[in-house]
């Protein structure tokens, strides 16, 4: 496996899409209890969750393989036109649960990024930090299009953070927000 993308098939919202280099090799039941599972080889592997045509309401699991090398594993989720809401909830310093406009969860382990590109519309993120910090060596990014977008740093709970940062960046795609804690930053 090295770079696969799931979706909503464009022509049934019913039926979720596995493509590899614009083939699709797998198809599922959207809206399924059954997870779908990706484990990542030891090349440099991304899934992206491609929510264009539709929300992916099937569970993914997805094990990027720990590649170290750059650009390394990657999870990268694409928004819609419209309003999005997606909420990551770090479980370990190297793992976090997924939720887009309310789906059922994605969850990932073992990869290097994590990227949301919100696309059109007011999108807004939201990054739990209540179970665990996430350290990931490429971080996080979220990439908004247009609209009036929000990013929300939380903690309800858990360990106590021991400092927090913000640095709006002078270009786009250049600001900074870091919150470290025991688990790491």
């Amino acid at each position: 496996m090295e770079n696969i993308l799931i979706r909503v098939n464009p022509h049934d919202s019913n039926e979720i899409q596995v493509l590899v280099e614009d083939t699709v090799v797998a198809t599922y039941a959207n809206n399924s209890a059954s997870a779908i599972v990706v484990v990542g080889s030891r090349n440099n592997n991304s899934v992206t969750v491609d929510e264009t045509w539709g929300v992916v309401n099937t569970p993914i699991t997805y094990d990027g393989g720990g590649e170290v090398g750059v650009p390394g594993d990657r999870m990268i989720v694409l928004g819609s036109n419209g309003d999005d809401v997606l909420n990551l909830t770090p479980t370990t310093a190297n793992s976090a649960d997924i939720s887009f406009n309310g789906s059922a969860l994605y969850s990932f382990a073992n990869i290097r990024k994590f990227s949301f590109n919100g696309g059109a519309g007011n999108d807004e993120m939201t990054v739990d930090s209540t179970a665990s910090v996430l350290n990931i060596a490429g971080g996080v990014a979220y990439d908004v299009g247009s609209g009036f977008d929000r990013l929300n740093l939380a903690q309800t709970g858990g360990a106590a953070a021991t400092s927090d940062s913000v640095a709006i960046g002078a270009t786009h795609g250049s600001g900074r927000s870091s919150i470290t804690a025991a688990g790491g930053t």
